[in-house]
């Protein structure tokens, strides 16, 4: 079969989860053997509809981060940053509740989602990352540096500050300069307004019902956020970044990055969610042979995913405007795995759980930003999710239907079994009392209460 018959037969299977997600816009990109496919579904807007392609604008959100840590891999390429050396050797001002995690944060720990401060702190309207890194004085412990893996937007801050010190420039600016100029990458920038010749995208509200309406959300992103998830881009030119990280060259074919620093990149180094490790930001994981790097990204109302397999030549970009774009992603990347590479990720098998088995997981679980409900019914666990105080979105949302946990074949790892969580996996962690204290979902450990 052809690569382009490969690709229409992801973009057909793009084409029904976006309708059944209720998506307004989808772009789709693929590389594969050197060649370039992309492709675009729906519209910017509904309200004013302008049809999506390969060059629309979409907010990446987190994918964001992966600039930040491959700047940080450079600058260690050349001498000029350790990173595992004490962060305060780069920022004697660095301070955060707990002295101890003070004390011990390395720039390799910012980068691997392990520092156990609280992680979802947002500064979407504070321009200064050295404010951003004072405020951190209060940053209160969820659990001691290194002992647990949770997504941790804020130790991005502390990066880009980092960044900043030791490049001796805005790090915006040399994002600019280092990559995005020699990419030729002229449709990704921070500020909207660097980029008003491109056509936007903007994000809408989760659709579940018939009676939901989509809701449009705002661009966010003032000068703290831009190592956090403050980047827009298309698909066009994130494939661009994608081929950056398998040969590391510039649009000239001079070598920026080494063999050995996109080796350190993608390394499978600290263990994350389930099967999955963080390598300096991209989460890391090997498929039937085949290492992955990848990241996604989440903003107001917009998510994304960028894959990229090295060794394999290949990449896969996603780019959505709805707060179900997530959803709506997985059976597309699915596709392109099965495609392109003749891989499928291993689904753990469900088994059958008595009201004895599963009751030990029932409760409730909180993190700063959501809250999960696990109860006890006829049918078995359902999980049932609430945002907490301090959501960023602009308009409430729906909230998502309930759905049902199952016991798995591994201990204390369940599985969701309806949508829009399907899939899902949620593990469990005890203490050495054998009690349970925290359950990881969406890559996040939430605390039982």
């Amino acid at each position: 079969m052809s690569a382009n018959s490969r690709f229409a037969a992801v973009m057909e299977t793009a084409a029904a989860s976006q309708e059944a997600c209720h998506v307004p816009g989808m772009a789709i990109g693929i590389v594969a053997g050197g060649e370039a496919m992309t492709g675009g579904l729906g519209v910017t807007d509904p309200r004013a509809p302008l049809g999506v392609d390969a060059d629309t604008l979409f907010q990446i959100g987190s994918i964001s981060k992966t600039f930040a840590a491959t700047l940080a891999a450079l600058l260690a390429q050349r001498g000029r940053l350790d990173l595992d050396a004490p962060l305060t050797e780069y920022l004697p001002e660095f301070q955060v509740a707990d002295a101890d995690a003070t004390k011990r944060a390395t720039p390799r720990v910012l980068l691997s989602h392990n520092a156990g401060w609280l992680g979802d702190h947002f500064e979407m309207e504070n321009p200064s990352l050295e404010l951003a890194v004072a405020r951190m004085r209060w940053m209160p412990q969820l659990y001691p540096l290194g002992d647990l893996w949770s997504y941790n937007n804020a130790a991005f801050y502390v990066a880009g500050r980092l960044l900043e010190v030791v490049g001796g420039k805005p790090y915006a600016a040399q994002i600019k300069q280092q990559f995005l100029d020699p990419l030729g990458m002229t449709d990704t920038g921070y500020r909207l307004t660097d980029l008003l010749t491109a056509k936007v995208a903007m994000g809408f509200s989760a659709v579940y019902t018939p009676e939901d309406a989509a809701k449009p959300g705002r661009w966010y992103g003032v000068g703290a956020v831009d190592p956090v998830g403050g980047l827009s881009s298309t698909v066009n030119n994130l494939l661009r970044w994608a081929r950056f990280m398998m040969d590391g060259k510039d649009n000239a074919g001079n070598e920026i990055l080494s063999s050995d620093t996109r080796a350190a990149l993608r390394e499978l180094r600290t263990p994350g969610a389930v099967d999955t490790f963080s390598g300096l930001s991209w989460f890391t994981k090997d498929v039937e042979g085949v290492r992955l790097m990848h990241h996604g990204g989440s903003m107001i109302y917009q998510e994304s995913l960028l894959i990229v397999a090295p060794e394999r030549n290949f990449a896969f970009v996603a780019l959505t405007n709805s707060e179900r774009g997530g959803e709506s992603i997985i059976p597309v990347q699915k596709a392109a795995l099965r495609e392109f590479l003749g891989i499928a990720e291993p689904e753990l098998a469900t088994v059958e759980g008595t009201a004895e088995a599963l009751a030990p997981y029932a409760g409730e679980y909180l993190a700063a930003l959501s809250a999960y409900d696990l109860t006890l019914e006829d049918d078995g666990l359902r999980l049932k999710a609430r945002p907490e105080a301090g959501s960023l979105a602009d308009v409430k949302s729906p909230e998502p239907p309930p759905t049902r946990l199952a016991l798995t074949e591994r201990k204390d790892i369940l599985k969701a079994l309806d949508a829009p969580y399907a899939g899902s996996l949620a593990e469990f962690l005890r203490d050495d009392q054998g009690e349970i204290v925290w359950m990881g979902i969406g890559g996040r450990v939430h605390r039982k209460q």
